[in-house]
Parts: C-alpha cells; sequence; structure tokens
C-alpha cells in the first residue's frame, strides 16, 4: 500500500513537471518571434532615380541605400539640374523594412534620361508598382531588351545585291551586346562587327528579327 502511494505522489509530481515544461515551451515560443520582431531594427531604404540626385529629409541630405530611421511621417525634398524637382510624402513604420521609391524626370528628355544608366533603371523599377507612367515606359524598354534573348544575330548578303553592277563580294556581320563597350553611353547598346557603310542592311536585319533600329544605341567597329 505504501509502495502505491509513493508511485502516485511522484506520479502527480512528473506529470505536473512535464506539463510545466510542455507549457513554458509553448511560451517561449510564442514569445521568441514576438521578442525578436520588437528587436528588429527600423530601417529605411532609399532608392531614388536618378542615383545623383539630391534628396533631403527634415533639412538632411540623403544618397540612395539604407538607414536606420526613427518611425513617424516625413517629407523628401528630391532635386537635381535639369529635372523637374518633387516633394513625397512618406511613413516609416516601427520595426520594419521601408521603402522610400521616387523619381524625378528629366526636362529635355523626360523618363528616356534613365536609359543611360543601368544603375537608374534599376532604381526607377522601385516605381513600378506605383506610377502608370512608369509601368509603361519600363514595359516597354523590357520589350526591346528581349533582342538579347536573340544575340549574336549572324548575317550576311553579297554587295552586289544592293550595289548593282558591282562584282560578287560575300559582306559578313555580326550584331552582339555592346553594354560593356566604352563607346556605349546607354544602359544598354548593339555592337555590330563592321562598317557603317552597311547600316541599312543592319536596318533590315532587325526589322526582319522584329526590332526597330532607332529603338537602340548602335556601335559599330
Amino acid at each position: 500500500m505504501e509502495v502505491l502511494e509513493f508511485f502516485d505522489k511522484h506520479y502527480k509530481i512528473l506529470t505536473g513537471a512535464i506539463i510545466g515544461i510542455i507549457v513554458l515551451c509553448a511560451v517561449i515560443i510564442i514569445a521568441v518571434p514576438i521578442i525578436r520582431e520588437n528587436e528588429k531594427p527600423t530601417i529605411l531604404e532609399i532608392g531614388v532615380a536618378p542615383t545623383t540626385a539630391k534628396i533631403e529629409i527634415d533639412g538632411k541630405e540623403y544618397a540612395n541605400g539604407a538607414y536606420v530611421f526613427e518611425p513617424g511621417s516625413y517629407t523628401a525634398h528630391i532635386s537635381q539640374d535639369g529635372f523637374t524637382s518633387k516633394e513625397v510624402s512618406f511613413s516609416v513604420k516601427e520595426h520594419e523594412q521601408n521603402l522610400l521609391a521616387a523619381f524625378i524626370v528629366n526636362e529635355e528628355e523626360g523618363l528616356a534620361y534613365f536609359e543611360r544608366s543601368a544603375a537608374d533603371m534599376e532604381s526607377l523599377r522601385l516605381s513600378y508598382e506605383n506610377d502608370e507612367e512608369v509601368r509603361v515606359f519600363i514595359d516597354e524598354y523590357d520589350e526591346k531588351l528581349e533582342i538579347r534573348n536573340k544575340l549574336p544575330i549572324n548575317a550576311s548578303y553579297d554587295l552586289k545585291d544592293t550595289n548593282p553592277g558591282m562584282g560578287s563580294y560575300m559582306v559578313f556581320m555580326n550584331i552582339s551586346d555592346g553594354s560593356n563597350h566604352g563607346k556605349c553611353h546607354h544602359a544598354f547598346c548593339l555592337l555590330v562587327t563592321g562598317d557603317r557603310k552597311n547600316e541599312a542592311r543592319i536596318k533590315e536585319i532587325l526589322d526582319i528579327n522584329g526590332y526597330e533600329y532607332n529603338d537602340y544605341e548602335v556601335i559599330y567597329e
């Protein structure tokens, strides 16, 4: 009888301990994410196009990048010579990764200015969801970039076909991605291995492939 009472007593203690451990684990599982969430820094990522724009928030100058910021409401003044200045109001939420995505427009070239720089284009993409004009522009730009899937384009033609009366002379040309070429002034360029005298033929080749010559900066070498 005493043995049964001993085991019954300790069984209750053991059961209580197990229940206590389970409850403690549940509390930890629930509490840890909350603690971690509250420990997350409040970050503001700034992505403005052009990347060289002057960005002022509460009298302080910023550049594109990530900053620890106090929660609250702010107004950013964005400007650059030759661009239409803009003021953007935004909120910074506590313990979150916040984004300030904005752009200013070049007074002469409009959005086409951003095609000069891959970094500017990437910054402009941050405004894709919030601005219809940007969406249309980037969709059209990406459509032109689809030519990359066909590069390099190799072509040849007999010179006598375009210059009647001349002897037969085969001309070979190659169209490739010239974005990293020293003469490229845009985010994307076409590089033609061949003479500019064959420009008319290059236009034909691009047209056959479904692309417009004047949509690209074309470099010859």
